[in-house]
């Protein structure tokens, strides 16, 4: 079975499966990584990384908190998640977990009246589009429907504002920048639109303990709970943060931003709509029978092999892009893996929405 040459694709498709934030973001990377997870349906088998695992589980615990349980079952609740999912994650995370969702700032949350938390969106835009497809010759004009699907951390009762968690390890946004910049953010924009253009975004950034180079390191005499406690509460440290109790603004600091519906509009018709379309067109394209993706003729605007060795030192930290030990020739196919699900996010178990 040639891996790269599929009978079906494992993606059902913008039309049928729906596309989510995630989804765009992979996408635009790199048409042919793209190609190798969504069509193919591989992916890297390397392990998950830490900072994701620590937010996870964090998101979790957040998810009850906010929902209206008490901070004692919703720590119950995290740990539970925690212990099924990811075993064996750092034996500190279980406590500093628990300790910044005992410092998570509720109060501010209060004004919201009612929240529900964990929000499922879904809905179906009709999308018009001209594109020359290469293999056919010919002019397309086609008008598809397409579905956006997300999951919204966080929605005001009354439909007047919505949220997002995000758990950040050592290159987390400074707060400034994360001011003038939160009006680009593709999910934001994305979830606005589908919930009727709130105007009203509480963005979350939470820093994570473990992955601040000035955290100080577990003695050799103290259990990973002693160690969380001591950064958390007795830890004398003011310059760096510690103890994190008395300086959570520095671990955790929310922005309330006002996005008018027009510039939502703008964005969704300037960012979104035509990345969509250049979805579409690439789909369109892979999914027809003479596509080839190991002949190099097929390659062009719409499916290429974005450079593997591409170094920005103003954003990048790693040469390595996904599916990088593949795309250098050091592994074969053959030791990727198969994607279990394109909408894990999705499908896991839903917390209860309650009012808070």
């Amino acid at each position: 079975m040639n891996l790269l040459r599929p009978e079906k694709p494992a993606w059902a498709g913008p039309y049928h499966g729906g596309v989510t934030q995630s989804l765009l973001s992979t996408f635009q990377t790199c048409p042919l990584q793209f190609y190798l997870y969504a069509y193919c349906g591989l992916e890297e088998t390397k392990a998950l990384e830490p900072n994701l695992i620590w937010g996870d589980i964090l998101h979790k615990g957040l998810e009850h908190l906010v929902a209206g349980d008490s901070i004692d079952t919703a720590t119950a609740k995290m740990l539970v998640y925690q212990n099924k999912e990811y075993p064996t994650a750092p034996r500190t995370y279980q406590f500093s977990t628990r300790n910044m969702l005992k410092c998570y700032p509720l109060h501010k949350l209060q004004s919201w009246g009612g929240i529900y938390t964990e929000q499922h969106i879904e809905q179906e835009i009709e999308l018009s589009a001209k594109h020359y497809c290469p293999i056919t010759k010919l002019l397309l004009t086609q008008t598809f429907p397409v579905k956006l699907r997300g999951k919204v951390d966080l929605v005001a009762k009354d439909r007047t504002k919505f949220g997002d968690h995000k758990g950040k390890g050592k290159h987390a946004p400074h707060i400034d920048s994360l001011r003038e910049e939160i009006n680009q953010d593709l999910q934001m924009n994305l979830y606005s639109y589908c919930l009727g253009h709130i105007e009203h975004w509480y963005y979350d950034v939470i820093r994570i303990p473990e992955a601040m180079p000035r955290t100080p390191t577990q003695k050799v005499s103290e259990t990973p709970e002693q160690w969380a406690d001591r950064i958390f509460f007795t830890h004398s440290d003011m310059m760096n943060g510690f103890p994190i109790c008395k300086a959570p603004g520095l671990w955790m600091y929310q922005i309330n931003h006002f996005q008018p519906k027009e510039e939502n509009i703008y964005y969704f018709e300037t960012t979104i709509r035509p990345l969509i379309h250049k979805l579409q067109m690439w789909w369109e394209y892979v999914t027809h029978p003479d596509f080839d993706p190991e002949d190099p003729t097929f390659y062009n605007a719409i499916f290429y092999r974005a450079p593997v060795r591409n170094f920005n030192p103003t954003s990048t930290y790693s040469f390595k892009c996904r599916y990088h030990s593949y795309l250098i020739g050091k592994e074969p196919i053959e030791n990727l893996r198969q994607v279990k699900s394109f909408y894990p996010e999705l499908e896991e178990q839903k917390c209860p929405s309650k009012p808070q």
